[in-house]
């Protein structure tokens, strides 16, 4: 059996997409066979409760990832997963006493990497853009086929798709868990604004900094709305939209596995090019950078949407085309074979 440390960070200012990744690779990995521990910080655990139903290796201000290896022994561990901005080439090389092989994840080709395994699911993303940032023997595993989602993504795939229809009844927020920069609250006043007759669901995570203003702010609107709170099953919640509201971050494949059309912002650097080749592919209408996003600028796209069954519906299958949901048990699978298990 392979032992496996995977190591992400999540908190309210980073988000939880690193987490939510890491956990969906090590469910595939623990599908495999091999016995999964996580390395990480407190503010990690809190952010991302599931990540605690792996034994875990704290960390803190005292220790580096490497160092936590050492202290667990001299048998080290088969494999190491590190998804991590933060991280150096020199860092991971530092790992490379205790694990036999390192995968690293990424979505951002402007780093070296000392790993024997890279993944990056950018949509459009090729394996020539790591040509020169990794050692020459290592393997490159690029694009929407090694998405890393959840199983119940694409177990919920064939049921979202068969909904698909050319019609706005129903919609979801999502923006991210943490969304510190508070978007939900401006597609709120944008949905409020576009008077359609629509149900809304809004989600954050519980570390959400906005949670309680968010909650407050739905009972003032003229909305049929809802908000959900550390949501498991955000597969079958996204399954019963129409159009999602959203983020370009790693949620945005997870929309795209279930045919999911959406409207997104870009709340972060690294989600420039995922929204450019989303809209590219025709699987999603890009508003702009998060805070120059005005209520009127939803209500606009929205209402524009609205007026376009066809649209909807051509925007929902180039979405699906994107992403089949399987990507993280090839990924496992990838690096398992590299295990030899």
């Amino acid at each position: 059996m392979s032992r496996i440390v995977l190591h992400f960070e999540a908190a309210a200012s980073l988000g939880a997409g690193h987490a939510v990744r890491g956990l969906a690779l090590a469910e595939a990995l623990a599908a495999s066979g091999a016995q999964c521990l996580v390395a990480t910080h407190a503010a990690t655990l809190e952010s991302v409760p599931a990540a605690a139903a792996y034994p875990v290796l704290g960390l803190d201000g005292s220790n580096s990832l490497a160092e936590r290896l050492r202290a667990e022994g001299p048998a080290g561990f088969d494999g190491l997963v590190v998804d991590n901005y933060a991280l150096t080439d020199a860092d991971e090389r530092a790992c490379r006493p205790f694990a036999r092989r390192i995968l690293a994840i990424d979505d951002l080709p402007n780093r070296r990497h000392d790993a024997d395994l890279l993944l990056d699911q950018t949509i459009g993303r090729e394996a020539a853009a790591y040509a020169n940032l990794l050692p020459p023997a290592a393997r490159v595993l690029a694009g929407p086929a090694y998405a890393l989602l959840r199983p119940q993504f694409p177990a919920w795939r064939a049921r979202s798709l068969a909904r698909r229809r050319d019609s706005l009844r129903r919609v979801l927020i999502s923006v991210g868990a943490t969304d510190p920069n508070n978007v939900t609250a401006t597609m709120l006043d944008g949905l409020a604004k576009a008077g359609l007759p629509v149900e809304v669901d809004a989600v954050l995570g519980r570390s959400a900094p906005a949670r309680d203003a968010v909650a407050a702010h739905i009972a003032r609107l003229p909305l049929k709305a809802r908000l959900h709170v550390q949501v498991d099953e955000m597969a079958e919640l996204m399954a019963r939209a129409d159009l999602v509201l959203g983020a370009a971050g790693s949620s945005a494949l997870e929309r795209c596995a279930l045919g999911l059309p959406s409207l997104v912002v870009i709340d972060a650097d690294n989600q420039r090019d995922i929204a450019r080749n989303l809209e590219a592919a025709g699987a999603c209408r890009r508003l702009g950078d998060s805070g120059r996003v005005s209520p009127g600028m939803v209500a606009r796209a929205l209402a524009a949407l609205a007026a376009d069954a066809a649209g909807l519906l051509r925007m929902a299958d180039a979405a699906a085309a994107i992403c089949d949901g399987n990507g993280a048990a090839r990924a496992a699978r990838a690096f398992q074979e590299m295990l030899g298990g």
